[in-house]
């Protein structure tokens, strides 16, 4: 499969030939200055010196078609693995699947982008009904590329598609539609069969004629549905959900969190609705006459008909639910225009031999950030980039100047940033752009992570690690140092990790599973769950639930305290320890035998398991405590 090192044209689906070499000389010109090392103990070799290359008036661009046919006797079955391109499926009236996909290189030497477009392969494999689908490219340096597919095939069909970098585009299949895409547009039209889909990145979803629904776990995106009936689930993290022109027989459930929703109601409809908005700056807007009803934080908005056959469902955290009649019939969100498609740029890896043990500062304005432990004393550092702007020369300038920098810093760290400085920043302002960083990191290295709006994600550390993020997503995997993880919007999520864990959340879900050392949460306006912890945890949560699971055993004390909020613990009878559950305008319940008194605005029971070993003191404010 791909190696990395190579770096794909971005151009939109319906970019005219014309502008072909266009986006090819302008994504040459950027490859170059956007990532670089700015300390002399990191100077390049000259062959991998940071300036930029001298421009060229006719980059050579080669393109190559690929075509494959196969007659069919029953319903196909395909698998599509694709990464750096487009992917259309559509259906028609014949036994036969159609691929037939179109690879461009550009090079600023014609044998290079030749010798590259000759050896990308379309690899098919079938076995009867099933067909497997993969891109390879090969490991060539210094060559922009993309592929683009477009395929057809019979209408019982069943399609999967894994794309990255790229847009997917299904129509007309009445078989069962699976999608995985990351960093790209996706638009589903007329579908017969069940869908199931995930994405990510900012990008749309446009979702139109589904008669069977389908679930779809988004983050980012902009999700669009129309005309769809079934059963459908959509939960959507920081990215709006719209739904408009609800089909004769509905059942949908939309869950918006940190982003807003808007549901379209025929007039006169007769639809069962059911709206929450919960947290900081919530709110449900409506054009229709509803039952209203708040508790805390919590906003609910009802109209009960048990009759009716469309019942919508929706729950919205830290941000707005609209309700509006619908009057006229919807236009689609359009498809990239050549002008409003982003320029995308990648950058080689660059890696680098550092200090066993030296410390490693990353900080990120806008976009993902990705980490990777390994066993080697190298970090490697790439990236990509991507700039929304118009004019296309506008975008072109900025892009170039939105570079990776890696330095050394005061304390003799390692400096890796993506942070643009203030006068590009005040121009980025009016723009939209993003910045992926990817990195190898040492194992033994101390890692602290700054970003601003984005996912990091870090599997296997051996170090300490701190993690602040403003607005996004942290998620921890197999990390054997300390923690210290801050999150001021959006979810926390650590799993099999070693070392302690101190957790600083707001508007999310905090999630911890599998945590061998102590655990220290404080968190407000959302949700924390711990699952079989390995030592002593402690909770400060404010305007939210917290959920323990410790079905394998207590194996430190516990102290739980909530405001505005429940608290449920799940043990089995083979724990040890010593319980005291104290609720403040709520209710204990208890699974096994407690000691206790109910006063008036007040609940306090006690008791223990076996030989008590362990405290557990579990206390809330408003809300009940609930034990299984």
């Amino acid at each position: 499969m791909r190696s990395g090192v190579c770096k794909p044209i971005s151009r939109p689906r319906s970019l005219p030939p014309a502008r072909t070499l266009l986006w090819a000389v302008l994504l040459l010109r950027a490859f170059s200055p956007a990532l670089v090392w700015q300390n002399p103990a990191y100077a390049q070799e000259p062959e991998e010196a940071s300036t930029a290359p001298a421009e060229t008036a006719a980059p050579a661009e080669v393109t190559r078609e690929v075509r494959r046919q196969f007659e069919m006797t029953g319903a196909p079955h395909l698998e599509i693995w694709h990464s750096e391109g487009n992917v259309q499926v559509q259906a028609w009236a014949n036994s036969v699947v159609n691929i037939e996909a179109t690879i461009a290189s550009v090079a600023t030497r014609d044998d290079l982008a030749r010798h590259f477009a000759e050896e990308t392969h379309v690899n098919v494999e079938q076995e009867g009904a099933h067909f497997e689908v993969v891109t390879q490219y090969p490991e060539i340096e210094d060559v922009g590329f993309r592929v683009d597919y477009s395929i057809s095939v019979p209408v019982n069909s069943r399609i999967f598609v894994s794309n990255s970098f790229g847009d997917t585009f299904i129509e007309g299949i009445e078989g069962r539609v699976t999608v995985e895409s990351s960093q790209g547009k996706v638009e589903l039209r007329d579908l017969g069969g069940s869908v199931r889909m995930t994405g990510r990145g900012s990008f749309d979803l446009v979702a139109q004629g589904l008669r069977r629904g389908g679930s779809f776990t988004l983050q980012g995106m902009q999700a669009y549905f129309s005309d769809v009936s079934g059963t459908l689930n959509v939960s959507n993290f920081v990215g709006p959900v719209e739904l408009r022109s609800l089909g004769r027989n509905i059942d949908a459930t939309i869950i918006g969190e940190n982003g807003p929703v808007w549901l379209y109601v025929p007039r006169r409809s007769a639809v069962d609705l059911d709206a929450t908005a919960e947290g900081e700056g919530a709110s449900i807007e409506s054009d229709l006459d509803l039952d209203r009803g708040t508790l805390g934080s919590v906003r609910t908005a009802r109209r009960v008909n048990v009759d009716a056959t469309q019942r919508v469902a929706i729950d919205a955290s830290f941000d707005s639910i609209h309700i509006l009649e619908e009057e006229t019939e919807p236009t689609a969100p359009a498809l990239y225009s050549g002008d409003d498609a982003p320029l995308q740029a990648d950058t080689k890896p660059l890696a680098r031999t550092i200090t066993p043990g030296g410390r490693i500062v990353v900080e990120s304005s806008v976009g993902d950030i990705r980490v990777q432990g390994v066993a080697e004393d190298i970090l490697t550092v790439s990236a990509t980039r991507w700039v929304w702007a118009e004019p296309l020369a506008e975008a072109r300038e900025l892009l170039e100047q939105l570079e990776v920098a890696v330095a050394l810093d005061s304390d003799g760290a390692v400096l890796v940033s993506s942070v643009p400085d203030p006068e590009l920043a005040s121009r980025l302002a009016d723009v939209s752009y993003r910045v992926v960083l990817v990195l190898s990191v040492p194992l033994g290295s101390p890692l602290l992570i700054h970003a601003k709006d984005g996912q990091v994600s870090v599997d296997e550390s051996g170090a300490p690690l701190t993690i602040e993020v403003e607005r996004g997503i942290v998620r921890v995997e197999r990390a054997q140092g300390v923690l210290d993880l801050t999150n001021r919007s959006g979810d926390i999520e650590v799993l099999e990790s070693a070392g302690a864990a101190a957790i600083s959340g707001a508007q999310g879900t905090v999630t911890l599973r599998g945590v061998a050392g102590d655990i220290e949460v404080s968190s407000r306006d959302g949700r924390t769950i711990i699952d079989s912890p390995g030592a002593g945890v402690t909770v400060h949560h404010e305007r939210g639930d917290v959920r323990i699971i410790a079905l394998d055993g207590i194996h430190g004390d516990m102290v739980v305290n909530v405001a505005d909020g429940n608290v449920g613990m799940a043990v089995t009878d083979s724990a040890d320890a010593l319980f005291f559950a104290v609720a403040e305008g709520g209710t204990v319940e208890p699974a096994f035998r407690l000691n206790g008194s109910i006063e008036p605005g007040m609940e306090s029971f006690q008791g223990r398991l076996n030989g008590a070993s362990h405290l557990v003191r579990l206390q809330t404010t408003r809300g009940n405590i609930v034990f299984d």
